[in-house]
């Protein structure tokens, strides 16, 4: 990465960032830390005295944990969290993170969860996990709902991923639910599977019930028609397609990884740089720290655009040892968040 700039500098100047040098070898973050740096941001939004909805699953997880952190600095307080499944309540309870219900909260301030497929219009498929039945529950009765995957969950059509869409329905009597749901979209080249635990047994939800896998081939067509369609079946629970629930989707992905796509474009950033004052030589911009030190990034800049009914504002980090990749903030056109920099 090569960055240019004048030590001796008196004044406050402009920092231009080139692209990266294509015969260099950059760091490359795992999947797992990505999703480290999308919870890390998503929890920039909480704010003591809220209550949260507390998502399932490996993405999730590290957003929970971060609030627990928090908590016990004195940085966060008055928190009430509702957590969408057995394994995050117990995770929750762990950190002392105060827990609550539904019945008792039945508005939410702020979610935050993954997914496991994000389309351009922020409609999400998620119960991979297998805790969608509640995860909908909790995220539909939120404020504000934000998403936070890598970048590897962005796909073109909801199930163009080729995984699972899971449904969960009633036990009794679940083959046939399951041939209904496969000939609803037998036109999508759909193929529906009972999921499995690690030993061959049906997997059983939280709430006593069996999931349905729905392979797609093909697009379903429109999305409310297909949602509404699987609800009519009797036995049918719900499903996994989460609808114009999401009102931010938070994605970390490498800076060259997918050059050109819809969603992740090669941009140039600028910085201001204050010479004078070595402990303010970023200035304005978010720093990360965790692992005793191991990862150092900071925000180097921010591009926003309008595609269709989402605004997407991309922001450009920087790694150690010079790698950079992108946080992007995908907004719904409902959703009118002022972000702020953090003193964590």
């Amino acid at each position: 990465m090569a960055i240019a700039w004048s030590a001796k500098a008196s004044s406050m100047e402009a920092l231009s960032l080139s692209p990266p040098n294509p015969m260099s070898s950059p760091v490359v973050l795992t999947q797992d830390e990505l999703k480290r740096i999308a919870a890390y941001k998503a929890v920039e939004f909480v704010e003591s005295g809220m209550v949260l909805g507390l998502g399932t699953g490996s993405t999730a997880k590290h957003a929970v944990d971060r609030i627990g952190e928090l908590l016990r600095q004195g940085k966060l307080s008055n928190i009430v969290g509702i957590p969408t499944s057995k394994k995050t309540e117990e995770q929750a309870l762990s950190l002392g993170i105060p827990l609550a219900d539904l019945d008792s909260h039945p508005t939410i301030d702020l979610a935050i969860d993954g997914a496991d497929e994000v389309d351009p219009h922020l409609n999400l498929v998620k119960g991979r996990g297998g805790s969608l039945l509640r995860e909908k529950m909790v995220e539909g009765a939120c404020k504000k709902f934000i998403v936070i995957v890598d970048e590897s969950k962005l796909v073109k059509y909801v199930g163009g991923s080729g995984l699972a869409m899971p449904v969960e329905v009633v036990p009794i009597w679940w083959a046939t639910t399951a041939r209904k749901l496969q000939s609803l979209f037998e036109d999508s080249g759909c193929v529906a599977k009972l999921r499995k635990d690690s030993k061959g047994e049906p997997f059983v939800t939280d709430n006593g019930n069996y999931v349905i896998d729905l392979y797609l081939k093909k697009e379903i067509g429109d999305l409310q028609v297909a949602s509404d369609a699987m609800l009519r079946i009797t036995g049918v629970v719900e499903h996994g397609m989460f609808l114009d629930m999401a009102t931010t989707v938070i994605v970390a992905g490498s800076y060259c990884c997918k050059t050109g796509d819809r969603f992740l474009n090669s941009l140039s950033a600028n910085l201001l740089i204050d010479d004078d004052d070595e402990s303010s030589q970023v200035l304005l911009f978010s720093v990360w720290w965790w692992g005793q030190g191991k990862v150092l990034v900071f925000t180097l800049g921010e591009e926003e655009t309008v595609s269709g009914n989402v605004r997407i504002v991309k922001e450009q980090l920087k790694y150690e040892d010079d790698h950079v990749y992108q946080l992007q903030l995908l907004y719904s056109d409902n959703f009118n968040f002022i972000k702020s920099s953090s003193d964590y």
